[in-house]
């Protein structure tokens, strides 16, 4: 009995514990073309932000420029020019910043998701962001079940 006491204490401490020192470093959205996904980052941390489709283009409004120096954000997609990958890198460059970042996915069929970014402390970022659109893919009508109107 003292070890499920024991025990129960534990799990209760912990849960609290989870409550008062941040958020789930891991998270899901769904997000439709007039939605905006905030996704939390820290100095340190790379967050990775992963779509259902291939990522053809990313614009951050507070980009990092190695020769200036000035701006907060980088990101950096997964895959390659020929190959593009299902994710996008957002790691920030200086300990607290706001901005916005727009990523447009999809071969054929383009998708544009929005977000804002946000510096926060380490235990209040994200680590993994899943994004679902909630708009269905379209599928292009079977030209065998379509008849002709004369």
């Amino acid at each position: 009995m003292k070890v499920l006491k024991a025990i129960g204490v534990l799990m209760v401490s912990l849960a609290n514990a989870s409550i008062a020192f941040g958020q789930s470093p891991i998270t899901s959205m769904s997000l439709g073309p007039d939605s905006i996904g905030k996704v939390r980052t820290a100095m340190g941390i790379t967050t990775r932000i992963s779509f259902p489709e291939p990522v053809m283009e990313i614009v951050c409004g507070d980009l990092y420029d190695p020769a200036s120096g000035k701006g907060v954000f980088v990101a950096q997609r997964s895959g390659t020019a020929e190959d593009p990958g299902y994710d996008v890198f957002v790691k920030p460059v200086a300990g607290k910043g706001l901005s916005n970042m727009f990523v447009t996915t999809g071969k054929t069929k383009r998708r544009t998701y929005n977000f804002d970014l946000e510096v926060v402390a380490v235990v209040q970022a994200h680590r993994i962001v899943t994004v679902t659109d909630t708009r269905p893919l379209a599928t292009p009508p079977d030209p065998a079940n379509v008849s002709a109107v004369s």
